[in-house]
C-alpha cells in the first residue's frame, strides 16, 4: 500500500523544476560543454538527455558552435513512455552529434542482495520485473543500444539477464554492446557473466573518495572494501569506461575518476582493497578508447592513429611518467576536436 513516501528517481520528478527557455537550454548546452572541452574531454555520453536539451545539441551543432560530440541517451522513466519514444524519436545521426540508444534505471539507491535492515525500506528495484524486461526488451527491439543505471549486485543481475533474454542469450548481447552504468559492487560471477556478454561497464571511481564512508554506514565495510572493482573486470576481460556522472555526483573532470582508480585511498581513511586499483596508463584508457568503444566510436575516436578523427588532449607532462607520488599534479593544457584546437581558443 503505498504510504506517502517517494523514493529513487520519482523523489526527483517530484521536486518542482522550472522550465528553461529555448534560449536558456543553448545557453547552458554551451556553458557544459565548454567545461568539458577545458579538462580535455572531446565526446559527452549523455544518458539523461532531454528532447529539449537534444534540440539545443543539434542547433548548436548547425550552428557551428558546437566544441565537442555527444552521443544522446534519452531517459525513460517507465514502459509506457519508452514505447511511445521509440515509435517517435528521430535518430538523428550528426557530424557531432547522434542518438545512440535509450538510458533507463533498475535502482537508484544500490539494489542489492545484502542491506542492513534499516535501509532494507529502500532496497528495492525502480520497476517491476516483468516491467524491467519488457522496457529493456522494447529498446533492444528497436534497434537501438540499452543503457541502464545498475548500482547495486542485484540490480547488475536483473540488468544482465534482461540483456540476455532481449538478445536472445548471452552471447547476442555482446554485438549489441548494452551498457551498464555505475556497478558499484564486487560478485564474482556477476563479473564473469558480464565478460562473457560482452557488457561495457561504465562507472565513476569518483564515488571512491565521495561516497566511501556513507556506503560503510548503510551497507557495512565487506561490499564497500571492494566498491568499483577494476581490477576485478580487468582480469575477467569486462570493457571497462570512465566518466563523470554529473549532476549527480559534484565533479566532471577526469582527473577526479583516474586519482581514486589509481590510488583507492578515501580521505576518510576508509581501507579499501588495493588488488582492485588500475595503473595511470590503464585508467587513462579506460576514458578514452575503452569510452569510444562503448558507444562504438573506436574505428574513429578513443586514440590517436592515422584514419581517426584527431580528438586528442595535450597534457603539460609525459604520462608514462606519472606515478602514486605526482599523479595529482598533471593537468591538460589544450585540447583539440576534428584536429582543430577548441581550447585554448
Amino acid at each position: 500500500m503505498p504510504d506517502g513516501r517517494l523514493l529513487h528517481y520519482p523523489a526527483i520528478y517530484s521536486v518542482y523544476q522550472p522550465k528553461m527557455t529555448s534560449e536558456e537550454e543553448y545557453r547552458a548546452v554551451l556553458w557544459g560543454a565548454q567545461r568539458f572541452i577545458e579538462v580535455g574531454v572531446t565526446c559527452v555520453h549523455d544518458n539523461f538527455a532531454s528532447q529539449h536539451s537534444g534540440q539545443a545539441y543539434v542547433q548548436a551543432e548547425r550552428r557551428g558552435d558546437l566544441p565537442l560530440r555527444l552521443r544522446l541517451y534519452p531517459y525513460v522513466a517507465n514502459l509506457q513512455h519508452c514505447q511511445q519514444m521509440v515509435q517517435r524519436m528521430t535518430r538523428y545521426n550528426g557530424s557531432l552529434v547522434r542518438v545512440q540508444g535509450v538510458k533507463l534505471a533498475v535502482d537508484g539507491y544500490p539494489l542489492m542482495y545484502n542491506v542492513l535492515p534499516q535501509h532494507q525500506q529502500v532496497n528495492i528495484p525502480m520497476h517491476p520485473e516483468d516491467q524491467f524486461r519488457a522496457i529493456v526488451a522494447t529498446i533492444h527491439n528497436a534497434g537501438l543500444q540499452v543503457d541502464v543505471h545498475a548500482a547495486g549486485d542485484r540490480g547488475v543481475d536483473m540488468t544482465l539477464e534482461a540483456f540476455s533474454r532481449a538478445a536472445g542469450g548471452d552471447r547476442a548481447v555482446r554485438e549489441r554492446r548494452h551498457r551498464i552504468e555505475h556497478y558499484m559492487f564486487y560478485r564474482q560471477q556477476s563479473i564473469d557473466r558480464t565478460a562473457a556478454m560482452g557488457v561495457p561497464v561504465c562507472t565513476q571511481p569518483a564515488w571512491i573518495d565521495m561516497r566511501a564512508a556513507d556506503l560503510v554506514r548503510k551497507l557495512g565495510a565487506e561490499p564497500v572494501a571492494k566498491m568499483v572493482p577494476l581490477g576485478s573486470f580487468r582480469a575477467a576481460g569486462v570493457p571497462i569506461c570512465f566518466g563523470a556522472d554529473v549532476c549527480a555526483s559534484p565533479t566532471h573532470l577526469p582527473m577526479d575518476s583516474i586519482i581514486p582508480a589509481v590510488l583507492r585511498q578515501p580521505p576518510q581513511g576508509i581501507q579499501l582493497d588495493a588488488s582492485e586499483r588500475m595503473t595511470f596508463m590503464q585508467a587513462l584508457e579506460a576514458h578514452t578508447i575503452t569510452s569510444a568503444y562503448a558507444a562504438f566510436d573506436e574505428a574513429e575516436m578513443g586514440s590517436v592513429k592515422k584514419g581517426k578523427v584527431a580528438d586528442f588532449a595535450v597534457w603539460a607532462g609525459d604520462l608514462r611518467l606519472v606515478d602514486d607520488a605526482n599523479i595529482r599534479d598533471q593537468e591538460v593544457v589544450a585540447t583539440y576536436v576534428g584536429g582543430k584546437r577548441v581550447w585554448p581558443a
